[in-house]
């Protein structure tokens, strides 16, 4: 027989339940093998990111500039509270919670967008310092055709679909041009796609709107191709990095030890870096 299998008191833990399996604790602002940054510049002062891949989450500190060392972290993203990590999700108890976040970045308008790389996705998260529920809720998925899905390329490869899960992880990024389009590297299809500004911005459809671009990969559908050597410009393996300047130029990172780059304009589908 057992008796009395909860406790009623906790020594080292704010909860009796817990909700983490890291051995030490977790209350809002410790990391985990963090790989991914973003600042909300739209904000004064600005708002610092950082997706804290392995505890499946980001966390937000609202004053990037004079926050303390060890500060505890204002805002939570993808975990139900400061002091859980488990992996969540599609199949889990919580749709829009994350399972190995990865890349970041904020658009004009100051809303967070995170690569949800275990759950094949990309969620945008509503200005998460203006909502008034502790709870973060993503308005838009892409990658999926809703909140309950997470395979692989869903329903088959294609510009509505991502691969970003890898073993091992690929860090997934993702970065906005001047125009307010959105890049995302997708390493399990060895691409690079682009989401038209007005497919990603407030108001536009909930899930899955599709990309208009493909780059390292011939087109959006067929099954990736791996680079035939390091000079090889039209294929991309396991892109990972992703960067723009302020002069349009596209800058990807991948396994084979290099960088491409794109020249501007960037308008067809497989162009050679």
């Amino acid at each position: 027989v057992t008796y009395n299998p909860i406790p009623p008191r906790i020594v080292g833990h704010a909860k009796l339940a817990l909700t983490t399996a890291n051995p030490n604790l977790v209350e809002g602002r410790e990391l985990l093998s963090p790989q991914g940054v973003a600042v909300d510049t739209t904000a004064d002062p600005p708002i610092l990111y950082v997706a804290d891949t392995l505890n499946n989450r980001v966390l937000g500190w609202r004053d990037a500039v004079g926050f303390a060392n060890g500060a505890f972290a204002d805002v939570v993203v993808g975990q139900r509270d400061k002091f859980s990590t488990f992996v969540l999700g599609p199949g889990t108890s919580f749709f829009a919670g994350l399972y190995l976040p990865t890349g970041l970045a904020v658009d004009k308008d100051g809303n967070l967008f995170v690569a949800d790389s275990g759950n094949n996705r990309i969620l945008r998260y509503p200005k998460p310092f203006a909502q008034s529920d502790p709870v973060q809720s993503p308005d838009l998925v892409l990658g999926q055709s809703g909140l309950t899905s997470r395979a692989a390329n869903a329903g088959g490869r294609s510009a509505q679909t991502l691969a970003l899960f890898t073993s091992p992880i690929i860090p997934t990024q993702v970065a906005f041009d001047s125009q307010g389009n959105l890049y995302s590297t997708d390493p399990g299809n060895g691409r690079v796609l682009r989401y038209a500004a007005a497919a990603v911005q407030s108001g536009a459809a909930t899930f899955g709107p599709a990309a208009d671009l493909v780059l390292g990969q011939a087109d959006f559908s067929t099954a990736p191709q791996s680079p035939t050597s390091v000079t090889d410009l039209t294929r991309l393996l396991g892109p990972a990095g992703i960067a723009i300047d302020p002069a349009g130029r596209l800058f990807v990172s991948d396994a084979f030890h290099r960088v491409l780059v794109w020249e501007p304009p960037h308008n067809t589908n497989g162009r050679p870096a």
